[in-house]
């Protein structure tokens, strides 16, 4: 939705799919070519049993076995290569290297370990060299679907989004790609939303918001942004209603930080312009978790000044499930006013990029001249619904009631990729 940095990255879903690839695909087999007479080659019940504990996410036990193994047959190849596997789903991605290369010390040929190395590349964020590896090996296995696949992700990754598609083009990409490219910005894309509000002594309608973004390199991009009202988004709530004028831009600092900052103009409902900055950071956590932190604050030629902080959090919760609690904070000056206020949303994200998020909030706000706080309570319901793979359809609800402000939306969104 239109203002909202992703907080949750792709590549934990590649991961997931790339985990059932290694199973499906038996890439712990090629590694077994060795001597019939040698102990190495000789059939060990433990191998499987360990090689069951690191696909059930049981590390510990599974580390535990394979370095009981080497440590009696130094020189089996499918328990160093189990080990490095394991390592890498561990996210212990330097020790997982140095696994693999020991198998590539024993085997020089063992594809096994060489696609080990390219995965623990791409997982650890090491995109240039990921690509390198992965091109090394689909230029072996030319017809290899899997290869494709994962080079396809590392093209996204640089923003090569048209080289991407042509790896995967003629059949329908994965759940985890599809979902990397409808995730990756394209260079050029734009987002336009128009919409009904109901208040209790007006009603509006029409264009509520329009966004084209540029985005010259991954991690990075820049926008302008027209917003006609912006009771569509919560983090609007001391701006809801009168024309404002944006430029902006955010910027992916390593693979945890995202800094987001928005310039504007905005008239106000009373008459007059005020100048306005926002922003935000989101720190990604490893699994899927992440942190975000921002605000605003608004001036004009006289007295009126605007800010509101915020915070908030999104926490897997299994399956496509997220869980995003926050908390609001705004006030206003001339003639004065207060507000604060909870949010309790959550998001289900399916297969093929469907998506569902809502939730509701409640809070208390405060005007000069009145005594007691007032008590407002709201919710809202956004449903995502994509357009082939790189468009995006919109739906919105969203109700508020409080003591000086009351409203009713209904709005529809469009996002559209402008390169092909």
């Amino acid at each position: 939705m239109l203002l909202c940095i992703p907080l949750v990255p792709a590549g934990h879903r590649l991961r997931a799919i790339l985990l059932c690839a290694v199973l499906a695909c038996g890439l712990l087999l090629p590694c077994t070519r060795m001597k019939a007479q040698s102990p190495a080659a000789m059939p060990d019940p433990r191998i499987q049993q360990a090689f069951s504990w690191s696909w059930a996410g049981e590390y510990g036990q599974a580390l535990a076995a394979f370095d009981e193994i080497l440590a009696e047959q130094p020189e089996r190849l499918d328990a160093v290569t189990g080990k490095g596997w394991t390592l890498a789903w561990q996210g212990r991605y330097p020790e997982a290297e140095s696994a693999f290369e020991a198998a590539l010390q024993l085997s020089p040929a063992c594809e096994d370990a060489h696609k080990g190395l390219a995965y623990s590349a791409l997982w650890s964020g090491q995109t240039e060299l990921a690509g390198q590896r992965f091109e090394a090996l689909l230029a072996g296995q030319p017809a290899s679907g899997e290869l494709r696949e994962a080079l396809s992700y590392v093209r996204i990754r640089e923003g090569h989004l048209r080289e991407a598609r042509s790896l995967w083009r003629g059949s329908r990409p994965g759940p985890a790609l599809l979902g990397a490219v409808q995730s990756a910005p394209a260079r050029l894309e734009t987002e336009i939303w128009g919409g009904w509000t109901r208040y209790p002594s007006h009603d509006l309608a029409g264009l509520r918001a329009l966004q084209v973004l540029y985005a010259p390199r991954p991690g990075g991009a820049v926008w302008f942004r027209h917003d006609n009202s912006l009771t569509l988004d919560n983090l609007s709530i001391v701006q809801r209603q009168g024309q404002a004028y944006w430029v902006g831009g955010r910027v992916q600092t390593g693979r945890y930080l995202l800094t987001r900052m928005e310039l504007g103009l905005r008239r106000l409902p009373q008459g007059g312009l005020q100048r306005a900055v926002q922003g935000e950071e989101v720190l990604l956590l490893p699994g899927g978790w992440a942190l975000k932190a921002g605000g605003l604050y608004g001036w004009d030629s006289s007295a009126v000044r605007q800010s509101m902080l915020f915070a908030s959090a999104s926490i897997p919760a299994g399956a496509g499930w997220w869980i995003e609690p926050g908390v609001f904070t705004s006030r206003m000056t001339a003639p004065g006013s207060r507000e604060v206020r909870a949010v309790l949303g959550g998001k289900y994200h399916l297969p093929r990029g469907y998506e569902f998020s809502g939730g509701l909030l409640a809070g208390r706000e405060t005007y000069a001249g009145e005594r007691a706080a007032q008590q407002l309570s709201g919710a809202w319901l956004l449903y995502q619904h994509p357009l082939g793979l790189y468009n995006w359809l919109y739906t919105l609800v969203r109700i508020e009631s409080a003591a000086h402000n009351r409203f009713l939306t209904l709005a529809m969104g469009l996002r559209l990729r402008l390169e092909r």
